[in-house]
């Protein structure tokens, strides 16, 4: 079977699973077969006895299926870099605002100490 043949069957059967309504999409079909498919089309590539045109064309599709895996590990990448930047961001609010409850909790004892303070030397003014 010729690297085109194997590529032509991948194809139909994927076909298949989408007429049966196994899959949505054809690409939701390919998806397993994906490492056959990319496997076809360097054999394609290297093949004697491809045509000038099929080698181009699946030259062409193993570049196209590169720059797409690559722009999806981009896509990824950026992805869990903003997430892992607004964790940080949730953090250092997070941190803040336990450090403004604290410096308000101290503040609170501080003022009432003071108020005792006062309310006994007023105790004390008034007994004399």
């Amino acid at each position: 079977m010729t690297a085109l043949e194997q590529l032509e069957a991948l194809v139909s059967t994927s076909l298949g699973k989408v007429r049966s309504g196994e899959c949505k999409t054809i690409a939701d079909a390919l998806i397993p077969a994906m490492p056959e498919v990319v496997a076809g089309l360097r054999r394609l590539v290297t093949e004697p006895g491809s045509t000038p045109t099929a080698r181009l064309a699946a030259l062409n599709m193993l570049l196209t299926l590169h720059a797409r895996c690559m722009k999806e590990d981009l896509r990824a990448k950026r992805f869990e870099t903003a997430k892992e930047r607004l964790k940080a961001k949730r953090e250092v609010a997070s941190a803040a605002k336990m450090r403004a409850r604290a410096d308000e909790r101290k503040a609170a004892v501080k003022t009432h100490a003071e108020r005792r303070r006062f309310a006994r030397m007023l105790k004390k003014g008034e007994t004399q």
